[in-house]
C-alpha cells in the first residue's frame, strides 16, 4: 500500500486555486547568507581603512614638508625678528605642533601596517 504524497506549499496553493506563476513570483526573495553580508561589510571597512591611511600619509608628508620649509626660512633670522614677523608666535611652538602632527600620522600608519601583518600572519 502506497502512502499518499505529502503536499508541498506550492501544490497546496495550486489545490486551493492559486495560479502557479503568481505563487512563484511572490516567493522570489533573495536573502544573502550571513557570511556574504559579513564579507561585504569587511571589504567595505577594509577600503575605508585604506582611505584613512592614505590621508594620514598625505597629511604627514605635507606637515613634514612644512616643517622643513619653516625651519629653512627661519635659519638666518633671530628669534625676536621671527616672532615679530609671525604674529608673536615663536618658532619653537610651531615646530612642536608640526612635529606632533607628524608623529601622530606616522604612528597611525605604522600601527595599521602592524595590524595588517598580524592579520595576514594569523590567516596563513
Amino acid at each position: 500500500m502506497n502512502a499518499p504524497p505529502i503536499a508541498s506549499e506550492e501544490t497546496a496553493g495550486l489545490a486551493a486555486g492559486e495560479d502557479a506563476d503568481c505563487n512563484r513570483k511572490s516567493r522570489q526573495v533573495t536573502i544573502l547568507p550571513t557570511e556574504t553580508q559579513s564579507t561585504a561589510r569587511t571589504k567595505e571597512r577594509y577600503h575605508f581603512d585604506w582611505v584613512w591611511e592614505c590621508l594620514a600619509w598625505l597629511l604627514g608628508a605635507a606637515t613634514l614638508g612644512a616643517l622643513v620649509g619653516i625651519i629653512a626660512t627661519a635659519r638666518d633670522q633671530s628669534a625676536g625678528s621671527w616672532r615679530h614677523q609671525h604674529a608673536n608666535i615663536s618658532i619653537n611652538a610651531i615646530v612642536a605642533v608640526l612635529s606632533a602632527i607628524v608623529k601622530g600620522t606616522c604612528t597611525l600608519i605604522v600601527a595599521e601596517g602592524m595590524f595588517e601583518l598580524s592579520i595576514n600572519h594569523s590567516t596563513h
